[in-house]
């Protein structure tokens, strides 16, 4: 049941899903990150772990689609349901069994939050297959439900939920920091 006022759509209706080139670029000891399932964890796209490609590659492997700040970048396989966010204008390639999603008419933040939620994410749990290690097709992924508000509720959820999610980052933080001590001592 969704509350008044909400909408039930598609994830293909408010963001487009991209998918990257299926194949794998040789690598180089530097250059432009290459994003692989593994990479992706929840909260800011982490490219400083990545392995590397050399431009001609980027270009080949990004030639379809371009990259902004709040874009989301979702794994298929592994770190399947996981989202990361765009956070600054660094370049990066998609590699194997990544998607780009690219918020259209909703808020990215918001957008962000309900991939988080336990609806959101039963559905991709529900749908996805494998044996040796499960992942979710495409046509699924676009055509996950999502419940939406009018664009300025979205905006507010957003603004609490992020506000939640950096105190849960610090206090995480300050734990790990302590445990540390702790094994110093």
């Amino acid at each position: 049941m969704i509350p008044d006022g909400w909408t039930e759509t598609t994830l293909a209706e408010i963001a487009d899903v991209i998918d990257c080139k299926h194949r794998t670029p040789s690598y180089a000891d530097s250059g432009i990150p290459l994003i692989s399932p593994g990479n992706i964890s929840w909260g800011k796209l982490d490219l400083d772990n990545c392995k590397c490609v050399v431009h001609d590659d980027y270009v080949s492997l990004m030639d379809h689609c371009k990259v902004d700040l709040g874009d989301l970048v979702m794994g298929r396989n592994q770190s399947f349901g996981v989202a990361s966010y765009v956070y600054d204008d660094r370049i990066f390639a998609l590699g194997q069994d990544t998607i780009l999603i690219k918020p259209k008419g909703c808020d990215s933040k918001f957008l962000y939050q309900i991939i988080q939620s336990p609806l959101f994410q039963e559905q991709i749990n529900r749908l996805s297959s494998g044996s040796t290690f499960k992942r979710i097709n495409l046509k699924d992924i676009r055509n996950l439900q999502v419940s939406t508000p009018k664009l300025d509720c979205q905006i507010k959820i957003a603004e609490v939920l992020g506000v939640w999610d950096e105190s849960i980052d610090l206090l995480e933080r300050l734990i790990g920091r302590v445990r540390s001590r702790k094994q110093g001592l």
